[in-house]
Formats: structure tokens, C-alpha cells, sequence
């Protein structure tokens, strides 16, 4: 009976549907606008189709184009992906995004917190109990996160972000696939590929990005991040420039220094763990990108100004070159020196001076 439910959910779900049910081998299939999601039921397909289908509406908005056709496959960890992959490549998706369900990935989650705080707890030279209890007291702080609230919450954001790198290099870049080598995205600048993905971002996710931004420029952060230097998290020229933080963390994982995915598998690291394999400067590098798109829209009055500059990198330029050539125009400067003036300047009209500081009167 459950077969005969996914197929009619199959059927009543459009031509998209129709296309991929010969690699579908038993998932349920829905229908974004422009792309599909398989999972092991119609309820969490159509699910995973509308937070998708919500990316595909702020793609249109800031790159002022539609989605190439694509599907999102949802799995359970371990479970092969390949040649499904394949087929639906074959069928005319474009892009394959695999997906981890929710228990999967809170199952990763927690398997990389363990793996963190026992790390730290060697490193102090904690005993067997001592290291026992803080790694219970980690797990505790962790489970709201991954509580069916918690999750969903964080899907929002996440399942459109991982979209947008998808349709952004496919953009400017057809045919063209991350391969962890040259670049951590795309072949454009590090800092674009990663803004491409962060725009299209739901939930409270958006928000909670540009707070902590604030809460650290303002010097009143209290989180892991407190400490990173302000002179360094507004510093537009080196974010502008800098390899992707997570790309040693994906060479890394390419050399199996992790364990090496499992038939496509994402490695899910949190807390501990995730901080001391870099993702402190990665957690920065996607606040900067959230700012700074905040930024550029705000300052041109263009929430497709993205589409520009996409089209420019799309043809090997700079960005050096696409404020020669078009700064001015949208209300920015034609260099990246006077481009910084002008963030520094916007930054404080918004947050106030840097480090929580006031002027004097």
C-alpha cells in the first residue's frame, strides 16, 4: 500500500515528477517551482519542496533569473546516492543536491560533539568520569538545537542555502561542478560563492547572522566568537580576496583525515570539534557575507545587483573590475579602497563605532 501511495503522489505532482519517476526507485516525489524533492514520504517531500521552492523565489529576486532544473534527494545516512544521482542527471535535473534527513544529521551532530569534547578533555588530561560528565553536559546544551523544532528550524535555512551554491555556479559556470580543488565553490572569488548561498537563507537564520555580526563589531558578544578581532571582521579588501576558510577542512576531508564520506555522505561537525578544524574563521566569513550583501543592496537600492556582478565573474573578471566598470553606477565606489571607506562609514551609521565605543560629545 505505502508503493501505491508514492505513486499516485507521484502522478498528481506534475511533469517534473513524471520525469524523475523512472530514478526515483520507491521515494515520494513533490514539486518546487522549478525543481524536485525525493524523500521516503509524500509529507517530508513536499516538505523539503516548499523550503526549496522559498531559495527559488529569493534566487529570482537577487540574481534575476530562475533556477536550473534540479532535484533534492533526501537519505538516510550511508544509504547510495550515485546512481540515483545519475539518473536524474540523465533526466534532465541539472543539479542533485543529496540530503541528509533530520535524524541523520542530528545523529552526526552529536556523534562530532562526543568527538569534540573528548578531544578537549584529553588534551586537559580530564579522567574517563570527568570527561563523561562534560561530554553529558555538552549533549544536553545541544539537544534543543535538534529537537523537531530545532531542526526544522535550522532546514530552513540551510536546505536553500546548500541550493543557491548549486544554481549560482551553475549560472555563470554551466556545467562546471565544485570538485574541492582550485576553489571550495565555484571558479569565481570565495566570497561570492558563499553570498550566493547565504541570500537565499529562511528562518531565523538571516537575522541570527547579522546579529551576531553586530554583537561582535559592537564588542558585546558572548559567544565563542567574542574575541575575534573587529579590525579583522570588517577588514572588506581581505574578505574580498581570502580563500574560503573551510577550504583546508574540505582538503582535509578529501584526504580522508576525517573518515571519508560514505557513498556521498556529508561529515556533520558541531561545536568543539567544528571550532577546532576551522570553523571559527568559517562562522566569521559567513557573517562578513551577510553583512556585506546587507551592504551592497542597501548602498545600490538594487536587490539584484548580485546578477551583475555574477555575470562579470561569470567572464573571468575581478572585482576590481566590476566597480571600474560599474560602481558608480550603483551608488558604489569604482575600487575596492574607496569600496571600504564606504563599508566602514555604512557600518557605523548602522551599529554605531566599532568596539562599542562612543564618540565623545
Amino acid at each position: 500500500m505505502i508503493g501505491i501511495a508514492m505513486a499516485a503522489a507521484m502522478l498528481a505532482a506534475g511533469p517534473l515528477c513524471a520525469r524523475a519517476e523512472p530514478a526515483a526507485q520507491g521515494l515520494a516525489c513533490a514539486e518546487s517551482g522549478f525543481g524536485i524533492a525525493l524523500a521516503p514520504t509524500p509529507e517530508r517531500a513536499q516538505e523539503l519542496a516548499r523550503l526549496v521552492g522559498e531559495g527559488e523565489q529569493r534566487f529570482k529576486r537577487y540574481f534575476a533569473r530562475d533556477p536550473v532544473p534540479y532535484a533534492v534527494v533526501e537519505r538516510e545516512a550511508g544509504a547510495p546516492v550515485e546512481g540515483r544521482e545519475q539518473a536524474l542527471i540523465k533526466a534532465g535535473f541539472t543539479r542533485v543536491l543529496p540530503w541528509l534527513s533530520n535524524q541523520a544529521f542530528a545523529q552526526g551532530g552529536l556523534e562530532s560533539l562526543r568527538r569534540g569534547v573528548e578531544a578537549s578533555a584529553r588534551a586537559q588530561g580530564l579522567t574517563a568520569e570527568q570527561t563523561e560528565a562534560a561530554v553529558a553536559q555538552a549533549l544536553a546544551r545541544f539537544s534543543p538545537q535538534v529537537s523537531r523544532g530545532g531542526m526544522n528550524n535550522l532546514e530552513s535555512g540551510a536546505l536553500p542555502h546548500e541550493t543557491g551554491h548549486l544554481w549560482y555556479i551553475e549560472a555563470y559556470w554551466p556545467g562546471v561542478h565544485a570538485d574541492g580543488q582550485s576553489h571550495y565553490g565555484g571558479p569565481g572569488p570565495d566570497w561570492m560563492d558563499e553570498v550566493s548561498a547565504i541570500l537565499m537563507e529562511g528562518g531565523d537564520l538571516a537575522e541570527n547572522r547579522r546579529l551576531q555580526f553586530q554583537a561582535i563589531y559592537q564588542g558585546r558578544s558572548k559567544s565563542r566568537l567574542a574575541d575575534y578581532p573587529v579590525a579583522e571582521l570588517i577588514d572588506l579588501p581581505t574578505f574580498l580576496h581570502r580563500v574560503h576558510p573551510g577550504k583546508a577542512l574540505q582538503e582535509r576531508i578529501a584526504q580522508g583525515g576525517l573518515g571519508r564520506p560514505v557513498n556521498g555522505q556529508p561529515i556533520v561537525l558541531r561545536g568543539p570539534e567544528a571550532l577546532s578544524l576551522g570553523g571559527r574563521d568559517a562562522a566569521i566569513f559567513y557573517l562578513q557575507g551577510r553583512v556585506f550583501a546587507d551592504f551592497l543592496v542597501d548602498r545600490s537600492g538594487d536587490p539584484a545587483i548580485f546578477a551583475s556582478i555574477g555575470e562579470a565573474f561569470g567572464q573571468g573578471k575581478t572585482m576590481e573590475q566590476w566597480l571600474a566598470a560599474n560602481g558608480r553606477a550603483k551608488g558604489l565606489a569604482d575600487n575596492v579602497a574607496e569600496l571600504d571607506r564606504q563599508w566602514r562609514a555604512w557600518l557605523a551609521a548602522r551599529f554605531g563605532p566599532p568596539g562599542g565605543m562612543r564618540q565623545p560629545a
